[in-house]
């Protein structure tokens, strides 16, 4: 019985981390079109070429889960653009809207 739920909490934890469906995240998408509007808008361009430092650099980064993954980047986008002068508001208003989202995100993609 105990190696049971040893398994099962291992599947339960590793799916979570993988973003399967057992991820309860809130935020739509997946970690990377999050991390790709971040890096496109960091740079202040659709060019992907352009954002391609900002990729490779931000894609060593390590995070707990997929979620968190999604919850660092839809921040860290609220604060660009809110700083930017894009979006009315505070960073904490933006990342509570369920409808904010970049263009790769919104699209399913680039």
């Amino acid at each position: 019985m105990r190696r049971l739920l040893a398994l099962a909490t291992s599947v339960f934890v590793f799916g979570c981390a993988t973003g399967s469906t057992g991820d309860m995240c809130k935020i739509p998408g997946h970690a990377r079109q999050w991390q790709a509007d971040y890096c496109l808008a960091s740079v202040g361009t659709d060019d992907l070429i352009a954002a391609q430092p900002c990729l490779d650099h931000e894609a060593a980064v390590r995070f707990s889960s997929t979620c968190a993954q999604k919850q660092h980047y839809k921040r860290a986008l609220c604060k660009l653009i809110i700083e930017n002068g894009s979006k009315p508001g505070s960073i904490d208003d933006c990342f509570n809207d369920p409808n904010f989202m970049g263009k790769v995100v919104r699209n399913d993609g680039i």
